[in-house]
């Protein structure tokens, strides 16, 4: 953690404003102070070797709640929603294969690259994703000749295209993940690329997911003030 200053208050907010789900938390008055404060006096005390008491963290915390609501990481979050555009792609398929054929894996893209309305490749430490439209999904396995590690059909993908500043934007990626969790919506794959965020999940919580997401994008060009796009 940065240690620019070393005052209570100001340690207090830096830890704060670090993490996204205690301003939201804070800022909604969900928090229980005195548990909160004892354990960021053991924090500050470790971490930081300032000397403090679980009754100043907690007068830090009423203090700043309201400068911390408005000038919070969720704030610099919806800045970035607020020059975010939002799209639904449908009749998605999702393929996973293991890191051995990366080499067919980018041979077989090429090959339908130019038949395909949807593509997209994510690669792990151990295997490789692909996500392609429905119709081309059995001619990718066959392609392959090899049985996938995982392949799910009928899934959708909401894509949220932002400003660059969201992969300088701590919580960007948190912040809508845990709004898709609140409405009971798991995501299967989520991958951010430049200014592309990709969710993919089932197709029967597509329009819940869009809707949720496209709400909170509306709200945040509302709030800004901003002209939609």
């Amino acid at each position: 953690m940065p240690r620019g200053n070393t005052s209570v208050s100001n340690i207090v907010r830096e830890i704060v404003e670090s993490d996204p789900c205690l301003v939201e938390a804070l800022s909604n008055g969900y928090v229980n102070y005195s548990k909160l404060s004892e354990r960021l006096a053991e924090v500050i005390r470790e971490e930081y070797g300032v000397s403090c008491t679980p009754s100043s963290i907690k007068m830090s915390l009423l203090r700043s709640r309201s400068s911390v609501a408005r000038q919070s990481l969720k704030s610099r979050i919806f800045r970035v929603l607020a020059r975010s555009s939002i799209e639904l792609k449908t009749g998605l398929a999702i393929v996973t294969y293991d890191y051995t054929v990366l080499h067919k894996v980018f041979k077989s893209v090429h090959e339908l690259a130019g038949r395909t309305r949807f593509i997209s490749i994510s690669q792990g430490i151990d295997n490789i994703t692909i996500i392609v439209n429905t119709e081309l999904l059995d001619d990718l396995v066959g392609l392959m000749d090899k049985e996938p590690v995982w392949l799910e059909r009928d899934v959708s993908a909401i894509i949220i295209v932002s400003p660059i500043e969201n992969i300088e934007t701590p919580g960007f990626i948190s912040y809508i993940t845990t709004l898709l969790a609140r409405k009971g919506i798991n995501i299967l794959q989520i991958m951010s690329a430049h200014s592309d965020t990709i969710i993919v999940i089932d197709r029967k919580d597509s329009v819940e997911a869009f809707k949720t997401l496209e709400l909170i994008i509306l709200k945040a060009k509302e709030d800004s003030m901003e002209p939609l796009k």
